[in-house]
């Protein structure tokens, strides 16, 4: 009930700010709660998507960056958030603001493996944002090598892309 409240409340505080995200708890088909999650911090970004779908961003950001790209269905969102991380000041809002449902038929749970390969393609279109980094760098490469075994089978295409990636993004 307090989720607009509290975001407004984050961006009159800090002027700064651009993007601001916060917890959530998982609940069950019936509503029953089963967990909660704790998402990490902005600079955690690289690593996995901390930004959940607890979010509120500035029109400043929106404009700076752009709209969401399309092609990368499934990690969209993600993509969006890779994009919007070097140009404005997250915060996270250590606060639950929103239930996460699960269950079987979800898109999440049904679409697993292309949402696998389509991280690849998100992090290989994003690389350059993090050059400069080489801390970013080698927590993509990471990323990568983990998602790798899980992607068996995949198309030429992706395991192209990830081998791209392994290659352009070796910290120097």
């Amino acid at each position: 009930p307090d989720f607009m409240q509290t975001f407004v409340a984050a961006f009159n505080d800090d002027p700064d700010l651009a993007l601001a995200y916060s917890d959530y708890e998982k609940i069950d088909d019936s509503g029953n709660m089963i967990g909660s999650v704790s998402l990490g911090d902005p600079c955690d970004l690289v690593n996995f998507n901390t930004v959940g779908c607890s979010f509120m961003y500035s029109r400043r950001l929106a404009a700076a960056v752009g709209g969401y790209d399309h092609r990368l269905f499934l990690v969209e969102d993600y993509d969006y958030w890779l994009r919007c991380l070097p140009r404005g000041k997250f915060d996270k809002i250590s606060k639950v603001l929103y239930q996460y449902r699960l269950h079987p038929g979800s898109l999440t749970q049904r679409k697993e493996r292309q949402i696998e390969a389509r991280l690849l393609e998100c992090l290989s279109k994003n690389l350059w944002l993090y050059r400069g980094s080489p801390v970013l760098s080698r927590a993509i490469i990471g990323r990568i090598e983990r998602l790798l075994p899980k992607l068996e089978g995949q198309s030429w295409d992706v395991m192209f892309v990830s081998s791209r990636l392994l290659v352009a993004g070796q910290p120097r």
